[in-house]
Order: C-alpha cells, then sequence, then structure tokens
C-alpha cells in the first residue's frame, strides 16, 4: 500500500483537526471513515490528560485502531508520555510518533492554516517517519526528524519555554515604557528593537497585535497555557523548578480564568491595563478572587499583585481545578467538551 492510498483520522481538538484535516484532503489523501479503518491516526490535544484518555481509556484509540496503524501525535506533550506511547504501541502491534507542531505566527487569525507558519518536530523511529513524511510536509514547511522516542516533545519542550519568555517580556516591556513620564514613541522604539534583533519579526507581530487591540485568533491564550502546562510538566518529570517559565503560567492562566481564554496571546497585554480596557474585553478581575492564597487586585494604576504562590501543581490546576468560563467545571471542559473532541 503507498502511502498516497493510506488513510487517515483525526483525533481530539475539532477546530485544529478540521483544518489539517482539510489540507491533507486537499493534497490528495483520503480520510478514513472510522478510527478502526484508519491506517494513519493523527491526534491533537492541548491537555495532556485528555490525550492520555485519547490513547488509553476503554475504547480509546489504543484500543480500537487496527494493528499496524500508526499513531501521529501533534499534541505539545512530555518526552515521557512520548516515550510511554511509542512502547505500548509496539507492544499492541502499532506504531507512535511524536510530532509536535510549533506555531510561528501565534497572532496570525489562521494560524493552523498556512504550512508557513508550522514546524513540526518528529521523534521516533525514522522507518516510522518516512512513512508519513509525506503527510507531514503537507501540513508544516519545516518538518525535522530529531532521533528516537520522545526526542520531539523535548524539542518543543524548548521551543515552548523560548516562546513564553519572549512573549512575556514583551508585554512587561511595552508596560515599562509606557510608564515614561517623558513621550516615547512605541512604535519607533520596537521597530529598532526588531531592526537590531532584539526582538524577533514573529514577535514584533504580536507587538504590533497588541499596539492595535488585534486579539483574535485560532491559536488562543487557551492553546498557550496547555503548551506551557505540559513544558512545566516536562521538567518536573526531572524535579526541575524553571520560575521564570512557573511565573509566566500563572500569569497566562489568569489572563485565561478571567475571561481571556478564547483571545491570541497578544492579549496577555490586558493583564497591565486599565479597567475600562479590560471592560470592553469582557474580562472580569473578580473572577480571580481565591484563584491563588490571595487575591489578585486589579485597579487603574496597574498595580497588580503578581506574585501568586506556588504551592500547588501547575499541571494538575490546568487539567482539573479552573473554572475558565460560567457553568463549567474545568479548563478542559470549558475548550475542549465533547463538541471539540471527535474525530474526522
Amino acid at each position: 500500500m503507498s502511502k498516497q492510498q493510506e488513510t487517515f483520522v483525526f483525533i481530539g481538538d475539532t477546530e485544529v483537526g478540521s483544518v489539517l484535516s482539510d489540507r491533507l484532503a486537499l493534497a490528495g489523501y483520503a480520510a478514513a471513515f472510522d478510527l478502526d479503518q484508519a491506517d494513519i491516526v493523527f491526534t491533537y490535544s492541548p491537555v495532556v490528560s485528555k490525550l492520555e484518555d485519547l490513547y488509553f481509556e476503554t475504547n480509546g484509540i489504543m484500543e480500537k485502531s487496527k494493528s499496524g496503524a500508526i499513531y501521529v501525535d501533534l499534541s505539545p506533550a512530555t518526552p515521557a508520555f512520548a516515550r510511554e506511547l511509542y512502547a505500548l504501541a509496539r507492544v499492541n502491534e502499532r506504531f507512535a510518533l511524536d510530532a509536535p507542531l510549533v506555531v510561528h505566527d501565534m497572532v496570525d487569525e489562521e494560524a493552523f492554516s498556512r504550512p508557513e507558519n508550522l514546524t513540526c518536530l518528529v521523534g521516533g523511529d525514522e522507518d516510522d517517519f518516512k512513512r508519513v513524511e509525506a503527510l507531514l510536509n503537507t501540513l508544516a514547511q519545516n518538518v525535522v526528524f530529531l532521533g528516537g522516542a520522545g526526542a520531539g516533545q523535548s524539542a518543543k519542550t524548548a521551543a515552548t519555554l523560548q516562546t513564553a519568555a519572549s512573549l512575556i517580556a514583551a508585554v512587561e516591556a511595552r508596560t515599562a515604557l509606557s510608564l515614561s513620564e517623558t513621550p516615547v514613541n512605541e512604535t519607533d522604539v520596537f521597530d529598532l528593537l526588531t531592526k537590531t534583533g532584539l526582538v524577533a519579526p514573529s514577535l514584533a507581530r504580536v507587538v504590533e497585535a497588541m499596539q492595535h487591540e488585534s486579539f483574535k485568533g485560532s491559536f488562543t491564550v487557551g492553546l498557550l497555557l496547555g503548551e506551557v502546562a505540559a513544558a512545566l510538566e516536562a521538567v518536573d518529570d526531572h524535579d526541575l523548578i524553571l520560575p521564570q517559565a512557573e511565573a509566566g503560567f500563572r500569569l497566562i492562566e489568569l489572563l485565561a480564568f478571567v475571561g481571556g481564554v478564547d483571545y491570541n496571546p497578544a492579549a496577555m497585554t490586558l493583564a497591565f491595563t486599565d479597567d475600562e480596557t479590560c471592560k470592553r474585553f469582557n474580562l472580569d478581575w473578580n473572577r480571580a478572587e481565591g484563584l491563588y492564597e490571595h487575591d489578585h487586585d486589579h485597579d487603574h494604576d496597574h498595580e497588580h499583585d503578581h506574585s501568586h504562590g506556588h504551592s500547588h501543581d501547575h499541571a494538575s490546576d490546568f487539567d482539573d481545578d479552573y473554572n475558565y468560563d460560567d457553568g463549567y467545571e474545568s479548563y478542559e471542559d470549558y475548550d475542549f467538551d465533547d463538541d471539540r473532541d471527535r474525530d474526522y
């Protein structure tokens, strides 16, 4: 059976899955009618615990997929999960690759639609990679095979930590610049920083979106939060604490909690803006009361308390504890309910 004849299915986040499925279909690849008929099973879930359920729960992917199927996980997960999936797939006469996607321009309204906006970092067996390489090249302009199982997720962890740190640095730099008692043209400053290489071109797009309050996009604060949670869980597996990343996670989490979960990451700037602007974007800071061990105060003077406690685990918080929208008991239920988690 040739690669072109092999059928595929997407399981997980339906918004991302529909975009990528359509691209494969346009390239001439055939979608399977059901999971048990698919030769190639793509998965994407921004929540690691939900990803585990997709594969390992009763009637999950591992149980329902056919012998010889190959799993291609595009999610932000951990190297430990990737190795576990690889090992269990082999035992069950299946194959697995960790192939997380990296989004370059986080404020592109159709961030997953353009191959040139995506990089795919692949770990697993090289023969398995070659089996699906053409499909991955259809999805992402840059596809890199990095080595054994878990290598893709290790690289994704590094990419996520770098991206999140740069994003939050830009937010804080803009905030600090706004406090200048002498008028300074923000656009001129950031143009200079970009020209001199101190701000990456992709981040310059985020800054521009912040300046124009352009917060609509398909790569959301919620997806970013999932990526950072996975990265922190990956280093936690080695008993490592990264203070900057932990603090960044809490800030992203806070914005999601008060109502910014569906905006693109440029909306991080709203964490440091005035109440009137926050109201225009339907952010309710009263919802943050009790989120941490002490309250978060939000006022017109930007005197926010971001010294949140780190005594509880970010991964369990992200998966189970928080209500990011009225009527939902957790982030998972809010953004990744049954309507979003299905196959194509």
